[in-house]
């Protein structure tokens, strides 16, 4: 059954780079401006392409900051589900809040979906097949991941079958159903569809660096803080109370996650179908969850 991933696309979008990385055609430690120095330009002049590297958009330490902060971009999430947006949309979005008063700063931990934007247009610049293929190509086909999908700009539908999605404003206590909408609006920061069996794979294959170099895998796991039990590392999360290695997502009216257990071998998969205005009970549950598993987790 197919449901909205959210952020896990951010491992996808972080393993295509680390292959490409793998392959030669880009260094983790090249400045953006070497491959989007136009892009950054005419959409985001207000960042320094050429001090940010591909490493501080994969780990969010680039202190770029996040689109969805924007009040417009947020009014239409909800209001307009079928919008369509252009990845350069999302990146002068971002721009127009660098000077915020509580902005980002450089080199420090911010999570930030304009990073994985940015992540998605280098794809296309670095590999020369758009960010959607290069996906497909890299992980879904040959892996047989065939319940993953990474819709287009216009594509607001779900593959059959799939579940319905819902959103509760706890203003009103009013149940939406958010099922469809053009996820174009985050785009390759969080519009891939799965399945709760190929979110489960993918996260063992994601744990274990499957696809990747040992190299690139040590890469992958240097993390940055990211809360008091939880590390960031190159688009894949560590919590370090359970030693759990994986990400969460989150699209209006679904959340899931996805943990590999080195110490066991084991994959946890979770997805929900509804989601709250203003506390995601999902996240909570998940936690319940782990700790059942895990008694001395913090």
């Amino acid at each position: 059954m197919h449901f909205r991933v959210g952020s896990n696309t951010k491992t996808y979008v972080a393993t295509v780079i680390l292959q490409l990385a793998d392959a030669g055609k880009l260094n983790l430690d090249d400045p953006v401006n070497k491959y989007l120095a136009t892009e950054m330009a005419s959409y985001m002049p207000a960042y320094d392409g050429n001090r940010i590297t591909i490493r501080h958009l994969l780990n969010h330490t680039s202190g770029i900051n996040n689109f969805t902060i924007d009040k417009a971009w947020g009014d239409a999430f909800i209001s307009e589900p079928f919008k369509q947006y252009f990845p350069q949309e999302l990146l002068l979005i971002a721009n127009s809040h660098a000077s915020d008063a509580n902005a980002p700063q450089f080199g420090n931990f911010f999570y930030s979906n304009t990073n994985y934007v940015l992540l998605g247009l280098l794809i296309r610049k670095a590999s020369g097949i758009t960010y959607e293929d290069a996906v497909t190509n890299a992980i879904t086909i040959p892996q047989a991941l065939f319940g993953t999908v990474i819709p287009r700009i216009g594509d607001a539908t779900l593959a059959p079958p799939f579940s319905r999605g819902y959103w509760e404003d706890t203003e009103t206590g009013t149940l939406h159903d958010v099922t469809f909408r053009d996820s174009s609006s985050v785009w390759s920061s969080g519009n891939i569809l799965s399945t709760i069996s190929d979110l489960a794979r993918w996260g063992e294959l994601l744990g274990k660096g499957s696809l990747l170099s040992s190299g690139a895998q040590t890469q992958r796991l240097q993390f940055v803080p990211m809360t008091d039990n939880l590390s960031y590392g190159l688009g894949i999360v560590k919590d370090n109370g359970a030693n759990l290695l994986g990400h969460q997502g989150g699209m209006i009216g679904y959340t899931s996650q996805t943990y590999y257990v080195p110490d066991t071998g084991y994959t946890l998969a979770f997805f929900y179908n509804r989601t709250l205005a203003l506390h995601d009970y999902s996240v909570v549950m998940t936690y319940d969850t782990l700790r059942v598993l895990w008694p001395n987790r913090p």
